[in-house]
């Protein structure tokens, strides 16, 4: 496999890419994505790119499609489109796929011969990705939020539609009750001191004759001793309690993806206290850049060591 230049391979601009919900355009040669040519095939194929656009997610998985390009005579049904996720730091393929014979050669191929020149690439795109993310929570959350532990949407932090209860397009779950959709949205304390180790779940759903969202009720999950109803808004206690059973039933792994989505906004709220010290690095995976050290009083103000403060997990 090698690297081709957009000028080795005939191509006529603009080219519009249709590739399942999205649309590429590209005018000329400057901004479109890597070409490269296998040993066993006569034509070439543009590589792209899929990545959780989270910079605070801890996954390090990026998922290729390689696009064959086909020329005129061929018909479109003809081109071979391959999807498959590598782990950025290992370059190991994650999991297995049900894939033809030749199709796994294929990949096999793009792995064995991935040289530093397009893994570089890979990375520049998450790294700028995650880049644009942090400045979008930087403009949506104030270190004063942080500090006075105030509770925010998952969705209007980290989501990139924000968040329907705050004016956004996003929402965090959706389940049908009684023949109607009940959207849950989650908060979280983002302070990183704070160990409440809950989060807590507004209910709600949209009047479309009012054009309007309607609160249902809200409570607080404990990651020890569970859900507990806190306050009603339009609905009883036997209705507000069947629901959240529904909600709960819905997704076993329920508790470990609001688990997984409180540390996340922990690590935001880290990030904004204490600057850029723990700027996540995707060449490693692992909180980088300005090294402290684990004796050294914690920058948070707490009077603690670090390794027993905000370090405790490092």
């Amino acid at each position: 496999m090698k690297v081709l230049q957009p000028s080795a391979v005939e191509l006529t601009f603009p080219i519009e890419l249709n590739i399942g919900d999205e649309n590429y355009h590209f005018e000329d040669d400057t901004d479109l994505m890597p070409i490269i040519q296998f040993d066993s095939r006569s034509n070439p194929f543009w590589v792209m790119s899929y990545f959780c656009r989270n910079p605070v997610c801890p996954c390090t998985e990026i998922v290729i499609l390689l696009i064959e390009i086909i020329d005129s005579v061929q018909q479109e049904a003809d081109a071979t489109a391959i999807s498959f996720a590598l782990d950025w730091n290992t370059w190991q393929e994650i999991g297995e796929n049900d894939r033809s014979e030749s199709e796994h050669k294929l990949v096999d191929e793009f792995i064995s011969d991935l040289n530093d020149d397009l893994k570089k690439y890979l990375l520049e795109g998450v790294e700028i990705s995650h880049t644009e993310a942090w400045k979008r929570i930087k403009d949506k959350v104030s270190v004063k939020q942080v500090r006075e532990r105030v509770l925010l949407s998952f969705e209007a932090v980290i989501g990139e539609q924000g968040s329907l209860l705050y004016g956004g397009r996003g929402f965090s779950f959706v389940f049908m009750n009684e023949g109607r959709d009940v959207y849950v949205e989650d908060l979280y304390c983002l302070d990183p001191q704070c160990e409440c180790n809950e989060t807590c779940l507004v209910f709600y759903e949209i009047s479309h004759s009012r054009q309007a969202l309607a609160e249902l009720f809200r409570g607080f999950y404990s990651f020890q001793s569970g859900f507990e109803i806190e306050e009603l808004f339009t609905c009883s206690m036997p209705s507000a309690k069947k629901m959240y059973q529904q909600f709960a039933r819905q997704d076993a792994d329920l508790k470990q993806q609001l688990k997984n989505r409180y540390l996340q906004m922990k690590e935001v709220g880290k990030r904004l206290l204490f600057g850029a010290g723990f700027k996540k690095s995707t060449r490693t995976g692992e909180i980088a850049d300005k090294k402290i050290s684990r004796n050294a009083p914690c920058p948070c103000g707490s009077g603690k060591k670090y390794k027993k403060c905000c370090g405790i997990n490092e």
